[in-house]
């Protein structure tokens, strides 16, 4: 079983290290041939620990660059887990939504905070360029709210708000909203030892 550490360490430029440890277990995974047909062995689940930073990727910029992850993690043929053991901040959530149905975990004292996206930062040279950016945040407001319809069950009214004002989620509240399917109780439950045991058959 892959682990792969998320934290504030963690940049835009350096997002692709994550797909790539996506495409790496997708194509490593091992198949035996059994009465002349080929099946493939069930492999272990990659595991991203998620631990980010306050006000960590809620540049637009960067949650665009998050895209690629959930495209691969959907196209992913290999069970992927999402842990988050303190803080889930922004963008990331959007890697604990889409990981693997049954393998999505937070910590009893974690929390989710999805910030109000920040423009690009600079300063517009022309009024063309203010529209694109404008046009860009809608699509992207868009692209995010249809995310979390198809993956959680967060209601109509907060799922409008979001980006509007800072939102926080307990993990009692995550959990409800379908964004985790499992919370565990800090110090006593080892998530790592349950997916090794529920990949050992």
């Amino acid at each position: 079983m892959s682990e792969v550490k998320v934290d504030g360490n963690y940049t835009a430029d350096s997002i692709m290290a994550i797909v790539e440890q996506i495409i790496m277990v997708n194509t490593h995974t091992s198949s035996t041939s059994q009465r002349g047909m080929k099946i493939m062995s069930r492999p272990k689940p990659l595991v991203f620990d998620i631990n980010t930073s306050e006000g960590y990727f809620n540049n637009i910029w960067q949650w665009w660059n998050m895209l690629p992850v959930l495209q691969y993690m959907e196209r992913s043929k290999v069970d992927i887990a999402c842990v988050v053991t303190s803080k889930c901040y922004n963008a990331f959530t959007f890697m604990l939504i889409t990981a693997t149905p049954g393998y999505r975990y937070m910590y009893e004292h974690a929390e989710i905070t999805i910030e109000p996206i920040k423009a690009f930062g600079g300063s517009w040279n022309t009024k063309a360029s203010q529209e694109d950016e404008n046009s860009n945040q809608r699509q992207l407001a868009k692209y995010v709210h249809g995310t979390f319809k198809k993956y959680t069950t967060i209601p109509k009214a907060k799922l409008d708000r979001l980006f509007l004002k800072s939102m926080t989620f307990t993990a009692q509240e995550a959990k409800r909203y379908g964004f985790i399917d499992h919370i565990l109780r800090s110090g006593t439950e080892n998530v790592y030892q349950t997916l090794m045991q529920s990949t050992s058959s």
